[in-house]
């Protein structure tokens, strides 16, 4: 099974966004954040459904009841600056954690 996403960055919200889904309909978004000098967080900030070029906003308690809220990082290893650790866990109001992932790649520069 796949699991594809694109991320955009929505200039009118002034947010980073994932689109998800069969035509990209759920329009999630993210805080995104830089914490100098080596970690990048992201955590859910709000979801709409997307009907055409409209966006429907789901309020909070509901998209935080049908989907969890999300929190990921990524950060480069202090000591091997070609690896980066990735952290992401999902969690439900109701039942807890039900997703994490955990794992680091190697970064290879292409010219």
């Amino acid at each position: 099974m796949r699991f594809r996403t694109t991320i955009i960055y929505d200039a009118s919200i002034d947010k980073v966004v994932d689109l998800v889904g069969p035509n990209n309909v759920l329009y999630m978004v993210w805080n995104a954040k830089f914490h100098p000098p080596a970690k990048f967080t992201l955590d859910t900030n709000s979801i709409a459904i997307r009907v055409g070029r409209r966006k429907v906003w789901v309020p909070r308690p509901i998209w935080k009841f049908f989907f969890g809220t999300v929190t990921f990082s990524q950060t480069v290893d202090p000591v091997r600056e070609d690896t980066v650790h990735i952290d992401l866990l999902i969690t439900h109001p109701l039942f807890g954690r039900i997703f994490g992932y955990n794992g680091s790649f190697t970064v290879v520069r292409v010219p």
